[in-house]
Formats: C-alpha cells, structure tokens, sequence
C-alpha cells in the first residue's frame, strides 16, 4: 500500500479500482470478471477501513440532513435498501420508514445525506442484522455506489468488511447489487473475499423493477461449507432464482411469477419503493 496515500485520496483511489470495469462487464456474471471484482473490491476494502474513523468524520462534516428509521424487519440498510422488489416477493415485509426525529431507543438506523442528495454515512445503532453498532461508508461516481460496512470498535479476531457493489447500466436497463463479505487475517494481514457473494440483477422497463434474478455466486474454497453444499471448488454460478412482476395500468403489482412460471401473489404493498436506489 502507498504510504504516501491520506484520507483525501480514498474516494478518487476506489474510483479509479472500479473503472477497471463498465459497470457493463460488473453486471455481467462470469470467472473471469469474477476474479477481476473479488481483486477490486479486496484492494478497495482495505484501503477504506485503513481510514475509516477520518473517513467517518469526513461524512459527518459533510452532512446535509440526518434521517432515522426504526428497525423493523429490515435488510442491511433498513428503509434505504436498494433492492426495489424485495417487498413485493416477500409477503408482509416491512422495510420501514424514515423519520426526521431521532429515535428515543435503539434499534435504529441513522442515515447521513449530503447537500446533493446522496446517502454517504450510514450509523446501525444497537443489534441490527446481528450486528452491533455498524457503519457503512458510501461512494457514488458515475454508474457506481459502493458501501464499506464495519463493525465500529470490534475486537473480533478476523475483522471484516461487508461490501455492497451497486451498478447500473448506462441505458438504465439493469441494475445490480453485489454484495462480499471480506475478512483480514489476524495472522497474515491479509484481505480476502471470504466465502461467497450473491448478486441481485434488477432488470427495468418503463421506469418500474419488472424482473429479479437472484445469482448466487458460489465460489468457496472452504472445504466445510463445500461439503455441506455438495460443490467441488470448481462449481461456479450453481445457484439461480428468477422472479417476473407484473403490473396494471395503474403501476402497481398484482401478480408475480418464478422462473418455472409459477404464479404468487405480490406482498402487501402498493408500489416498488425505488428509494434504496441511486
């Protein structure tokens, strides 16, 4: 790592990691691109917890409003999840709302805007996802936003980062959401992709979330988990769920399907909520 690097630097030195691919080739599955993103995002994820409390300070005094939400059955970001139809394949989820008042107890969310808009610092107080007092640390530029996620002041023996990679493609078509889990070794100081990441591409049509392909990419030299997968190291791309949702006139959801064209009913909501989406 370059010494000569500060906290500065950071956001123009993870622009210049995710240029190495279109947000195209990121939305594209396959080995190849896969070794070249778990590359880039070890390299991106090291460099931002190397600075992350002055990272964190930075968003802080950058900060244009603050917005809460009360945990509810959320996923990692609460109410600010970019997944638009999680809510609708999953009955009765409810994501939350943001509220301007800050919550009297713990469980919540605290989420950081900047004077553009964009959602750069995001504050999990107490147990959430069954992690204590997360931050996640946000970067947009061009067809990306990529979020760190940590632990605040962890003594676990292999620190991670949780890394959400969101691209989206230059006509608008599809969007993705990638999301690795990396860990460093005690031991080594090494960073590494650990265990396996799962995409989500969101493919759009008229301005409305029409399909969901869930990717699993299981790409897991861990010999345990492996095993109780049943896979051989060489397994790639095995898992795949693909879900269509279909609208009425008016835009809203009345019915969904499955790759095998089985039909379900949406869950309870009357619209995608887009909001978790840059």
């Amino acid at each position: 790592m370059d010494k000569s690097i500060n906290e500065h630097m950071v956001p123009d030195r993870v622009r210049e990691l995710f240029s190495r691919l279109s947000p195209e080739e990121w939305i594209e599955v396959s080995r190849k691109n896969s070794e070249t993103k778990f590359a880039i995002v070890e390299k991106a994820a090291k460099l931002v917890k190397r600075f992350s409390y002055k990272l964190k300070k930075a968003a802080e005094e950058n900060t244009s409003r603050v917005e809460y939400c009360k945990n509810r059955e959320m996923q990692e970001r609460g109410c600010y999840e970019p997944d638009p139809l999680y809510d609708i394949i999953v009955s009765n989820y409810r994501r939350g709302r943001p509220v301007k008042k800050k919550p009297d107890k713990a469980p919540y969310y605290a989420y950081h805007f900047d004077e553009n808009g964009d959602l750069i610092l995001i504050e999990g107080i107490g147990l959430i996802c069954g992690h204590q007092n997360t931050i996640e640390l946000l970067f947009r530029f061009g067809n990306y936003r990529v979020g760190f996620l940590y632990v605040e002041n962890s003594d676990a023996a292999e620190p991670y980062i949780d890394v959400t990679v969101e691209a989206k493609s230059c006509e608008g078509s599809n969007y993705i959401i990638s999301r690795y889990s990396v860990v460093r070794s005690k031991k080594t100081g090494s960073y590494c992709v650990n265990k396996f990441s799962e995409s989500v591409l969101i493919a759009m049509e008229n301005g409305l979330p029409v399909k969901r392909i869930e990717l699993a990419e299981l790409w897991d030299w861990d010999p345990d988990i492996l095993k109780i997968l049943e896979l051989s190291d060489t397994d790639y791309n095995v898992r795949s769920r693909e879900i269509t949702v279909y609208y009425d006139e008016n835009g809203l959801p009345f019915k969904c399907s499955n790759g095998k064209g089985d039909f379900f009913q949406p869950g309870k909501i009357k619209s995608p909520n887009l909001s978790g989406m840059f």
